[in-house]
């Protein structure tokens, strides 16, 4: 499997702790695979992740929803948009039900961003 970073999980585990480590394991994506086969697992795999893990998948899928609210967006970006929320809803679907405030947070965040559709 492929990261992001050259950084491995026990310079994490040493610089942070364990959990820490374990959890951005956890999160990450399998860069070797298509964005498509990432996503999808992303989908299958998020009823399955700890409530941790879950936590950052719910707060990572509102903060890229939040950079994606642009006041004037192109038909690009709109599609993105779209694209994107869908995506997220999928995910999060899988992950609700750890933090309250946190889904419902994500749920005003996409409220929000279809409003600028």
């Amino acid at each position: 499997m492929q990261n992001d970073t050259e950084t491995t999980r026990e310079e994490l585990a040493q610089k942070f702790s364990k959990r820490v480590a374990a959890l951005v394991v956890e999160v990450t994506d399998d860069m070797t695979l298509p964005k498509d086969q990432r996503r999808q697992q992303q989908i299958v795999d998020a009823p399955n992740k700890s409530s941790g893990a879950k936590l950052i998948k719910i707060a990572d899928k509102i903060s890229n929803i939040r950079a994606r609210i642009l006041p004037q967006p192109s038909q690009d970006e709109r599609e993105d948009l779209i694209d994107y929320l869908a995506f997220a809803e999928k995910v999060v679907a899988g992950c609700r039900g750890v933090n309250a405030v946190l889904d419902r947070t994500f749920d005003e965040t996409v409220k929000q961003a279809r409003s600028t559709l």
